[in-house]
């Protein structure tokens, strides 16, 4: 039934207009009488640009961005109004999505799974594709730094390093250099070895704390300022008195056999697990 319904239509195909299409547009804006010809404008060929490349296509967003500085852009002592890169920045903010929210999620979530699945050549392709689409690159980021620590986590803690760096430089240089930083973070992630421990880590002590929230804290962990009156007088032990790891329970009594950080095979969580057992073994309490 569909199909019929099409077949009776007259379809049109709206594309979205050229950077040069828009460009011309907003030059024509500027001077008409029913636009901005009322204003003494300039603009920076730069600026032009920049509203060209925020817009995405859609000519109707250039010109709300235009207005937007024209009208909150105070003229010099000439009474002219200068539009120069910074104030088209400041008035466009994000770039237009050109795509719906449906297409939007399917390629946020390729991406994800691209970092997850350790394929570095889909990662960078549908990240670009989402900030060629007008997707903000530190949504990008945001996911790399959850990422970072929930698929890579304690196989590579130098991934969040990496991610949380090429964050400061993208703030600090912006487009299109920034995207090098980007891309570099987006390597990382996802050549990086994997392990979902820090996830399963945190989601068990969560659940832990749901269950058993009213566990109460040993004596010798207490603020002893004030001793309780209950106080069982064991002596908390400082590690640093000993040359070995002398360590003691810190679990309530009731969690006393739990773990929740469980390392994994990987070569790193393997020395940790190393060390944790070498801990173990001298736990005297």
């Amino acid at each position: 039934m569909t199909r019929a319904i099409v077949s009776r239509c007259r379809v049109f195909e709206l594309k979205p207009l050229t950077a040069e299409d828009i460009i011309g547009g907003l030059k024509r804006a500027v001077t008409a009488p029913e636009g901005m010809g009322e204003f003494d404008v300039s603009i920076s060929d730069e600026a032009y640009a920049h509203f060209a490349w925020a817009a995405n296509g859609d000519l109707r967003n250039a010109y709300n961005a235009l207005e937007l500085a024209v009208i909150t852009t105070p003229p010099s002592d000439n009474g002219k109004i200068v539009i120069d890169k910074t104030v088209a920045e400041e008035s466009t903010q994000h770039r237009v999505l050109s795509i719906d929210d449906g297409m939007y999620y399917d390629m946020l979530s390729a991406f994800c799974k691209s970092l997850r699945g350790c394929d570095p050549d889909a990662a960078l392709y549908w990240a670009f594709r989402l900030t060629e689409a007008g997707c903000d690159p530190m949504l990008l980021f945001r996911r790399l730094l959850a990422h970072a620590s929930e698929d890579v986590g304690m196989a590579d803690s130098s991934a969040l390093i990496v991610v949380t760096s090429a964050i400061s430089a993208f703030e600090h240089i912006g487009v299109p250099e920034g995207y090098l930083s980007l891309a570099h973070a987006i390597i990382k992630v996802a050549t990086a070895p994997k392990s979902n421990s820090v996830y399963l880590a945190k989601a068990a002590a969560q659940a832990a704390v749901k269950d058993r929230a009213d566990d109460v804290v040993p004596d010798y962990l207490r603020d002893r300022t004030f001793k309780s009156p209950n106080d069982s007088g064991t002596e908390y032990i400082y590690p640093h008195d000993s040359p070995e790891y002398i360590t003691q329970r810190y679990l309530p009594q009731g969690l006393r056999c739990e773990q929740f950080y469980k390392p994994q095979d990987n070569p790193n969580e393997q020395k940790i697990k190393q060390f944790i057992d070498a801990v173990k073994r001298n736990k005297i309490l």
